[in-house]
């Protein structure tokens, strides 16, 4: 009761506070030891410096507990501060003069109504719906992947033909060198070209139906064929046969000797010369007869 009637007869929180603390017969500083609140705290609320204090949950906790700590009813008290407080306020925001003109903003801008749902749902589909068709116009003008696995290119080879074979996508038409080749379900295609001597271009070309198309070239060189040289013979001279070759002995014949001129009888001098230099043949071995075979003699029949 002494606690209510002090709230009912005090003008303000300052003035219910230091009254309150006189009768209990303690100062300031060992109010703030015991009750373990900041002494600027209580100077704050038995000064009435209410503005410069925040109004937040620290200031109403503080409050409480000095309350308490008096001997004092909470809830008059919480209420007298909030409503001087607000009086405080007021008086100063009419004193001093606004610089700066504030919009008002009403409450049911500040809310957000189902038109507003409305129309971000709206904003957001036809965005997503934007996204989308451009998605799509690019997977449709987009020329398509080509991967040719054979032949490689700028290869060599002997033979006259090679096989063309590559994947791509679905739904896409191929041609290598002009010719059109189906592609299967996996977008595999695979077909042969005949080549000529020399240098070879292939040109692979792939498109959708309403896309850009796409090309891989590749080069392929053949080389040239070495054919054997064939010897033709008339229809008068055939061809020798061919005979194995023999051993031929050769006897060794005596060399004949040189003819020399007869010397006339007179010169005595000259054929003496030309015996000097004419050389002697010389004398070549005759070979052995070899003996004749005999017949052996009947035998002698014998004599009774």
């Amino acid at each position: 009761m002494p606690a209510q009637t002090a709230c009912q007869t005090a003008t303000s929180v300052s003035a219910l506070l230091n009254e309150a603390r006189a009768k209990l017969g303690i100062s300031r500083h060992e109010a703030s030891i015991r009750t373990k609140i900041p002494e600027r705290w209580l100077s704050l609320f038995e000064d009435g410096g209410f503005v410069q204090a925040a109004d937040d949950v620290y200031s109403r906790i503080y409050l409480k507990a000095y309350c308490q700590f008096l001997g004092l009813e909470i809830a008059p008290v919480v209420a007298l501060y909030r409503q001087e407080r607000l009086r405080v306020l007021a008086s100063q925001r009419t004193a001093s003069p606004r610089r700066h003109p504030v919009v008002p903003v009403s409450a049911a801008q500040m809310v957000v109504t189902p038109h507003v749902i409305r129309n971000t749902v709206i904003v957001a589909a036809a965005v997503g719906l934007a996204i989308y068709l451009g998605l799509m116009v690019k997977a449709i003008v987009t020329p398509p992947d080509i991967d040719l696995v054979s032949p490689n290119d700028g290869f060599v080879t002997a033979d006259r033909s090679i096989t063309v074979a590559g994947r791509t996508e679905r739904e896409v038409t191929v041609t290598v060198n002009g010719k059109t080749i189906a592609a299967d379900s996996r977008g595999e295609f695979r077909d042969t070209l005949d080549l000529q001597e020399g240098l070879n271009v292939i040109k692979v070309v792939g498109a959708k139906k309403h896309s850009r198309s796409s090309t891989v070239i590749r080069r392929v060189v053949v080389e040239p064929t070495v054919l054997p040289v064939a010897v033709e013979y008339g229809p008068e001279t055939p061809p020798a046969p061919l005979v194995p070759a023999q051993k031929t002995v050769v006897a060794a014949m005596p060399a004949e000797p040189p003819v020399v001129p007869p010397a006339e009888p007179t010169d005595i001098g000259f054929q003496a010369a030309v015996a000097e230099t004419t050389p002697i043949p010389p004398e070549v071995p005759s070979e052995p007869t070899p003996p004749a075979p005999t017949e052996p003699a009947p035998p002698t029949p014998p004599t009774e």
